[in-house]
């Protein structure tokens, strides 16, 4: 009776190994591709087998814990603009989403048959789970961490960049809230002063400040000291931050 479980259980040890052997032998770029899009089927799957043993104590265990870490992640990564974005956006497409939707609905489907009498707990419990997992999304395509950082170095900001208007000798580098402003530009044409957090020559990135001018509507207007043509945020009232191709 013992021998066909062996005999199974060999089997699935070889197709492993073949599997690992098969992946190895695979370039980088492809094993860290199939890397990548393994995890979230690893999840589905592991969400579909805690739904069919009713595990729905685990499978909420499972989509809290990465519901939380993937939003508190997001938050802190997007507090800093730029390409991270598209990056967090992308990661959120591929891994993220159907990872916490398919933790989501095993905790959401996996009630118990007393549970499942009670249907304003899993109307809840659905809510739950279409707003923690979209929510990354959300930060990373808009960025609220960042306008939220900027509203709260407004004040320095704007302080550093009169000093820089008036001529004045300005000490580097500066901490002002979460960034730091390495150096400064301004462009006598047009009045438009750059707070730089990477002074890079080939792509500068910062704050761009011009006074009366409708950076938000016309964004290839505030071209100067620095242009935004690979990442332009407009922050409102003459600021926006751009990135420099």
């Amino acid at each position: 009776m013992k021998m066909p479980r062996v005999r199974f259980t060999l089997r699935s040890m070889m197709a492993a190994v073949a599997a690992i052997a098969g992946l190895l032998a695979l370039p980088t770029w492809l094993q860290q591709f199939v890397a990548v899009v393994s995890l979230p089927c690893l999840a589905i799957f592991s969400a579909c087998r805690l739904v069919a043993k009713r595990r729905r104590r685990l499978a909420a265990v499972c989509f809290w814990t990465l519901a939380i870490l993937a939003n508190v992640l997001f938050a802190v990564i997007s507090v800093y603009p730029g390409m991270i974005s598209v990056l967090l956006l992308l990661a959120w497409c591929v891994i993220f989403l159907p990872t916490l939707a398919g933790f989501g609905v095993a905790w959401a489907v996996a009630a118990t048959p007393e549970a499942a009498a009670q249907q304003s707990p899993r109307r809840g419990a659905w809510a739950w789970v279409v707003a923690l997992s979209v929510m990354p999304g959300i930060t990373a395509w808009t960025a609220w961490p960042f306008h939220l950082a900027f509203l709260s170095a407004r004040a320095s900001l704007e302080q550093l960049a009169d000093q820089v208007e008036a001529g004045q000798a300005i000490s580097f580098p500066q901490s002002l809230g979460p960034f730091e402003i390495v150096a400064s530009r301004i462009d006598a044409r047009t009045g438009g002063i750059a707070l730089l957090t990477d002074p890079n020559p080939s792509g500068p990135s910062g704050f761009v400040r011009h006074k009366g001018l409708l950076i938000d509507a016309y964004r290839f207007n505030c071209y100067a000291p620095i242009r935004g043509d690979w990442w332009h945020v407009g922050l409102g009232d003459g600021w926006c931050y751009h990135e420099e191709d």
